[in-house]
Order: C-alpha cells, then structure tokens, then sequence
C-alpha cells in the first residue's frame, strides 16, 4: 500500500471499488454521503490510492469554489462601493436640480414684478402723452386766444416745460425695465433647459442604478431565498408587535434565536465531521475494510460567508459621521411639538418626488415593508443595539439579511401624494429600542439635510 498520511484521508471513510467515482460525485454538494457497499469488495491498496487521488481533486475544487466565493465578496463590495458613489451622485443632482427649480421660481417673481411696474408706468406715461399730444395740435397762437389769465398761461408752460423730462426719464425708465425683462425670459429659458438636462441626468443614473442594484441582487439569490423564511416571520412579527419598541424588541429575539440555531447547526456538523475523521484515521492504521455496510464519503463544505454586519465598523464610534438619508429641508426635528400634540422622536425631511434613500450607516437589513402608522418601513440593525429606521418611502430596494454600506442605495421616494405635497421621509435612530436625537450623528458636511 502506498503510503497514506492522516491530512490526506481526513474527512474520507470508503468501501467498494469501481463504485467509488459514483459516490465521490455527490462531494460537490459539500456534505456526508451514504452509498450501499457490496460486502464481497474489500477495500485494497489500489482502492485507497483512488481515494487519495479523488480527495486531491476534490480538494482543489474545494479550494477554487473558495477562490470563487471571496472573487464574487470582492465583487459585491466593488458593486457596493459604485452603486454608493452614483447614489451619491443623483443626490447631488436632485439637490442642484431643487435649487435651479427655486431660481426659477424667483425668476418668475421678478419678471411679474417688472411686468406688473410697466404697466402701471405705461397707464401714467399714456396718459401724459395724450394731453401733450393734443397740445401739439393746437398752433401756438390759439393759446393767446384762450380765456385765461396771463399767469395761468404762464403756469401752464411751465408745467409743460417740467412734463417732458419726466416722460423722458419715464421713458428711459420702460427702455431699462424692458431690457431688464429681456435678460430675465433670457435667463428663464436657461434655467429651464438646465433643469431638463439635470432631470435627465437623474433618470440616466436612475437607469445605471438599477443596471447595479440587479447585479448585486443576482449575486445574492441565495441569500434572498434564505430570507424568505426570515419575512414571512417578520410578516408574523409585523402583526404581533404592538408598537416600534416591541418590535425592534421582539427583531433582537429573533436574532438571537438564529444565532443559537446557527451556532447548534454548526456543534453538530463539527460532531459529525469529527466522528468521520476518526473513523476514516482508524481505518488507515488498521488497513482493514469498514465494519458497516456502507461506505461515507465526505468533503468539508467550504466555510459559509462571514456574516456582513459582523464587519460592519462599529457604530458607537460614528457620532458625526452618519450620512443624510436623502436630500431636501427639515420640516421637524428632535423634541419639536407638533400641531397635533406629537413630540417628534427624530427627523422629518422634506424631499423631491422618486428622491433617492441610501443608508445612513453600515448595517444589516432586519425589517423591510410595511408597518402600523410607518408606511413603508425599513429597518437596519448597525450593531452595539444600534438601530435606524426610515419610514415613508415609495419602495424598498433591499430584502432582510441582506448587509448595506454606508451611503448605499436602499431605496426611492413616493412618485406623487395625496395632496401634492412634497413626500416626507421619517429617519429615527434607537439604542436598546429607546429613540435617541440624531442630530448629533448626522454628518455636518455635504449631504445633510438643510432646516
């Protein structure tokens, strides 16, 4: 027999010859398969030399779906990293595209006021035309002849006299306002096709957007699928919950509760791939065939992906650096009262209509749909029992479980409302399920939100 090392046979426990390349194929699923064995076969030298053979193989494979899985980590944080950068980009542009749109609007302010100041100058200019008008056509001796005093005369040319520079600086006035109100219609025009152009760029990074936001999402398939059962008891939790904090409470348990069965499925796995190892070593150092009618024939499977909010950077050490959820202007901040009698518990922006939502900070989805009284509701856990929501959104463009960066894309506002109002996002920050102000988290520079 050729000589077998440990390492080699780890994890491999066969019987049977010509059957070995048919249960080494079901390797590829990354777990323990059983195969019958024929109890006349016994396991010789050659048989173990093909199993040393197959395990290298299989272990290059393992390797390169290894090699395949952190390409494909790389490749969705490269994703990630573009889509947070565009994103960043088309809120720029909604920004710059608000503000064209309010120049605009004081444009058109100022072109009615001129407007509206010609036509009361033109009323009082007309009517001092006329009457000189029908002084000019009069000859100049008629004058002598009227029944008026030689002082009321004199008055008269005198007011004549003052009368004509005024029309002339009336008219000069007209000439300057008509010229101002050329530049405006002038500037408004240029405003309007800024505005038509910026709206474009919007819709074509829109478009660039989603090209990314499919791609990443085809690269986590298999996280979705795990998800489903996750939201459908999120759907559970949803209609049990009585309020946000048992909620956020009641997410912390479910947590929780996957955390233990993870670490349960993976004791047990280790268990098993121990007992394997065992049994396959023994098996070396005895030469002999397996005591059992059946062979296993197992690979480790490659490690699972690393949990994304585990490297995640700490949220505690954030204070300042959170970025705006969106762009657009405060309407009610940390501790205002309302109207209604509501002390509001975070912030409410203002934002354009289809305005872009990323995240605030790196993190993990825990809830994302609709909730009582939230609307649509996105939750994410950024550990340290940190959590933010952001409620009001049009749609949600990230499922549960799946980790956010950062500034990245998590989804839009409503095209239209009820009222024609401008849509208003609700952001809140939580820690241990209490709301706290965050106010203090926000970023300072550009991309906060203006009051």
């Amino acid at each position: 027999m050729s000589t077998t090392t440990a390492a080699q046979l780890r994890g491999a426990r066969v019987s049977g010859g010509r059957g070995v390349p048919g249960a080494l194929a079901g390797v590829l699923l990354g777990a323990a398969v059983l195969l019958p064995a024929d109890p006349a076969w016994a396991v010789d030298r050659r048989d173990l030399q093909n199993v040393e053979q197959e395990l290298s193989r299989q272990k290059a494979e393992g390797e390169r779906l290894r090699r395949e899985a952190a390409s494909a980590q790389e490749e969705a944080r490269s994703l990630s990293s573009q889509m947070v950068d565009l994103a960043r980009r088309i809120q720029d542009q909604e920004e710059a595209l608000s503000a064209l749109e309010k120049r605009l609007s004081a444009l058109k302010r100022e072109e009615q006021s001129i407007r509206d100041a010609l036509a009361r100058r033109q009323d009082q200019t007309v009517g001092v035309l006329v009457a000189a008008q029908r002084l000019a056509l009069r000859p100049a001796e008629t004058l002598l002849a009227q029944p008026t005093s030689p002082s009321d005369t004199v008055r008269v040319a005198i007011l004549l006299r003052e009368a004509i520079p005024h029309i002339r600086r009336n008219a000069d006035a007209l000439t300057s306002q008509l010229g101002a109100l050329h530049h405006l219609d002038t500037a408004i025009r240029a405003q309007r096709a800024q505005i038509r152009s910026t709206g474009d760029k919007i819709r074509s990074q829109h478009v660039a957007l989603q090209t990314l936001t499919r791609d990443k999402q085809s690269r986590v398939q298999d996280l979705r699928r795990r998800s489903k059962d996750v939201e459908q008891r999120m759907g559970s939790l949803t209609r049990e919950a009585s309020d946000m904090r048992d909620l956020l409470r009641r997410l912390d348990e479910e947590k929780e509760l996957q955390a233990r069965e993870e670490a349960s499925r993976r004791a047990a796995q280790q268990a098993r791939d121990e007992a394997v190892r065992k049994a396959a070593e023994a098996q070396q150092a005895t030469g002999t065939k397996p005591d059992s009618g059946q062979a296993t024939v197992f690979v480790p499977p490659p490690p699972p992906a690393p949990d994304p909010s585990s490297a995640a950077r700490p949220f505690s050490g954030a204070r300042g650096a959170l970025v705006s959820p969106a762009r657009g202007d405060t309407v009610a901040s940390w501790g205002q009262k309302l109207e209604t009698g509501e002390t509001v518990k975070g912030l409410r922006i203002a934002t354009r209509f289809e305005a872009q939502v990323v995240a605030l900070y790196d993190g993990q989805v825990v809830f994302a749909g609709p909730f009582k009284g939230y609307g649509n509701l996105l939750i994410v856990d950024h550990g340290e029992g940190y959590h933010s929501l952001l409620a009001g959104l049009g749609r949600i463009d990230v499922s549960v479980g799946q980790s956010l960066t950062a500034g990245e894309p998590a989804g839009i506002m409503p095209a239209s409302t009820v009222s024609s109002a401008p849509p208003v996002l609700y952001v809140e920050l939580r820690r241990k399920g209490q709301p706290i102000n965050p106010l203090p988290w926000l970023s300072a520079s550009k991309g906060s939100t203006s009051g």
